[in-house]
């Protein structure tokens, strides 16, 4: 309470009046947080009438369950006492800018409710604010981004509800199968289909683990393991919703056409592209599109196939400039409509200089509609140049990749059997020498064994063999060995030779045989080398070698 400066040894009418202040002021204090109070109450009532509109919008038309939600997550923002409506709603409206694919959007509200569920400790709005947020960078090709959104979805999730714990685990291995880690995403898909077998989960959650184990045998090239996959998920498609058998149809004509078998690619990509339009879904149509014009380019139909791409190119530009296009119209309205009366006047006292600059418009449009005809003609006459040029240079460039490649293999070969021919040479030389010092032979056939070890010594040289080995293999895969001895400088010649045979991709009977070591001792050798790399069991040995020659390429491109 304010003192109203009254304290200092009071009169008995003094007491009177600040009695009286006090009760006024707590009097106004009364009605002012009655008043706040009102408001908000109203401002709740109001965000839950948009968000009950929104949900009934959502089935027949998604852009007005957008400006339903954003109202709605409007007036409870304002109403800052209600943050489970607050965070329910932006959830809600985040939902449906995924679902237009208003991706930018979407990404900037949840990432605004984040630090709102964290403050409040809502964990639950805090798990889904996170999965969100990991679809979303998914959908925009950020994968790194999305990982850990997912991670951090995963953790809270995992202590009360295993069902959506296992789906974001579900969104980390699509995660994987994206950055390349095929058996990592494909070890996970089978703990999770486990699971969900085991728990009799909902089909829509089987039906999308099947689509990602297909995804992933897809990748790893065993197109039939991926086939049985995908058509798992036919054979429970009535309790599966549209969405996922447009993805089914989407990535069956996809190994269908890396099988070269395009009648039945065609087929699935049809059907896919079909329910992509049905579904009113901009970038799944975009993908099937994408497909049918790939296939119709195998098949020879390049008419068709380009009418597909130019079809997927133009929907694409569609899809990300839509939303602009619909703000710019949306706010245009709104200033035309506020200032109509204003415009009303202008235009009666402007008349005759309109009507004299409408001339002086007409001509200056069609002069420059002259001039932008003769710019698309010959920027299209210089952009169908360009592409026969590119295509020539990219005909050459497969060309002589592939006789990179050809020459890689041929190197790997020729060197390895020169290696294996030396070691067959070394332990021929000891066998010799062993039946020379059999006291049984005459002094001539000793002699004769002398001389063939001899020509057995003047014909073999194994480190020298070796030495020839690791400067080919240093012209081929040039840096490799310089990178790894900087980075690990305790590796021995024989650690790096092992290296560079793991490299090359050898199996470990392969390398057994190279090596004339038993299979046992080779995976010993790998078992320390991992060790003095630092490798986590997980972590793939060949993908790390691998990662080493891109390293030592790039710092050779710097």
């Amino acid at each position: 309470m304010p003192d109203f400066g009254l304290s200092q040894n009071p009169s008995p009418s003094m007491k009177a009046i600040k009695t009286s202040l006090l009760l006024v002021y707590s009097t106004l204090q009364i009605f002012h947080l009655h008043a706040q109070e009102s408001t908000n109450s109203t401002q709740t009532e109001k965000g839950r009438n948009f968000l009950e509109l929104a949900r009934h919008q959502k089935e027949t038309s998604l852009d007005s369950a957008a400006k339903y939600a954003l109202q709605a997550y409007e007036y409870f923002s304002e109403a800052s006492v209600n943050v489970d409506s607050q965070l329910v709603s932006g959830q809600f409206y985040v939902s449906i800018l995924n679902a237009l694919a208003r991706n930018d959007e979407a990404l900037e509200v949840v990432l605004d409710l984040i630090p709102i569920a964290k403050r409040e400790k809502k964990t639950k709005s805090l798990a889904k604010c996170y999965s969100q947020a990991g679809k979303i960078y998914s959908e925009i090709f950020m994968y790194r981004d999305a990982q850990p959104m997912f991670q951090n979805a995963y953790s809270l999730y995992i202590s009360h509800d295993s069902v959506k714990a296992y789906e974001q685990l579900s969104n980390m291995a699509v995660i994987k199968l994206q950055l390349k880690m095929y058996d990592e995403a494909l070890a996970d898909q089978r703990k999770i289909l486990r699971y969900r077998l085991v728990n009799n989960s909902d089909k829509n959650d089987l039906a999308t683990t099947y689509i990602n184990i297909g995804s992933a045998f897809n990748e790893l090239k065993k197109f039939d393991s991926a086939i049985y996959y995908f058509n798992a998920v036919f054979g429970i498609k009535k309790q599966v919703k549209p969405l996922l058998l447009q993805y089914t149809n989407h990535f069956m004509g996809r190994s269908y056409m890396q099988m070269n078998r395009l009648d039945s690619a065609l087929k699935f990509a049809n059907e896919s592209h079909l329910t992509a339009k049905e579904l009113n879904m901009p970038m799944r149509l975009v993908y099937s599109t994408s497909l049918l014009s790939e296939i119709h380019k195998l098949k020879g139909n390049y008419e068709a196939a380009y009418k597909y791409q130019t079809s997927a190119d133009s929907l694409m530009a569609l899809t990300f400039h839509e939303s602009y296009a619909k703000h710019v119209t949306e706010s245009r309205a709104k200033f035309e409509t506020g200032e109509k009366d204003e415009e009303i006047e202008t235009l009666s006292y402007e008349a005759e200089r309109v009507k004299l600059k409408k001339n002086i418009l007409i001509v200056s449009t069609s002069v420059l509609l002259i001039v932008i005809a003769v710019l698309l003609y010959f920027h299209s006459r210089k952009k169908r140049k360009l592409k026969s040029e590119v295509d020539k240079i990219n005909r050459k460039k497969l060309k002589i990749l592939r006789e990179l490649e050809f020459k890689k293999n041929e190197f790997t070969s020729n060197s390895l059997n020169l290696i294996h021919k030396d070691k067959l040479l070394v332990d021929l030389k000891q066998d010799l020498n062993v039946v020379r010092k059999n006291k049984d032979l005459n002094q001539e056939a000793t002699e004769e064994l002398r001389l063939l070890v001899q020509k057995l010594d003047l014909n073999s040289n194994l480190e020298k063999t070796w030495r020839e080995f690791r400067t080919h293999f240093e012209q081929v895969h040039d840096g490799f060995y310089i990178t790894l001895s900087r980075r690990y400088p305790s590796l021995s010649d024989n650690e790096l030779r092992f290296c560079s045979l793991i490299k090359l991709g050898l199996s470990i009977k392969e390398t057994a045989t190279i090596l004339n070591i038993s299979i046992q001792g080779v995976k010993t050798a790998r078992y320390r080398l991992r060790k003095k790399l630092q490798l986590n069991t997980n972590e793939s040995l060949l993908h790390y070698l691998r990662s080493i020659e891109l390293e030592a390429l790039e710092e050779h491109l710097n």
